[in-house]
């Protein structure tokens, strides 16, 4: 008796960046999270390559691994992606050695 196929169903939660290129090709950078046959997994980063079918519609392929380029990326949208992944700001902070309680630095004229 073969097994019954599994549902999975992907919730995008925050697009951090996408590119579509002129050949019907491009890529997804987001944060996501999978469900499947009705559990959710954790919100994770995901890039995955996209192309373009014949009648317009984008699909999703292969996820891929992050260039530095994604790195950077990620790091100018971190609030947002933190968020998304539903890490608090106070974990955020301590990762990054980050103390938001300390004075605020002046900037020198030059």
């Amino acid at each position: 008796m073969a097994k019954p196929a599994k549902q999975f169903d992907e919730k995008v939660h925050h697009i951090i960046e996408e590119v579509e290129g002129d050949k019907g090709k491009g890529t997804i950078l987001c944060v996501s999270s999978w469900t499947v046959d009705g559990l959710t997994g954790k919100p994770q980063l995901a890039k995955r390559e996209k192309w373009q079918t014949e009648d317009g519609n984008w699909r999703k392929g292969a996820a891929k691994g992050l260039t530095s380029l994604d790195l950077l990326t990620i790091l100018r949208d971190l609030a947002e992606i933190a968020k998304s992944m539903q890490i608090p700001a106070v974990d955020v902070d301590l990762a990054l050695n980050v103390d938001r309680n300390a004075p605020k630095a002046k900037a020198e004229a030059f």
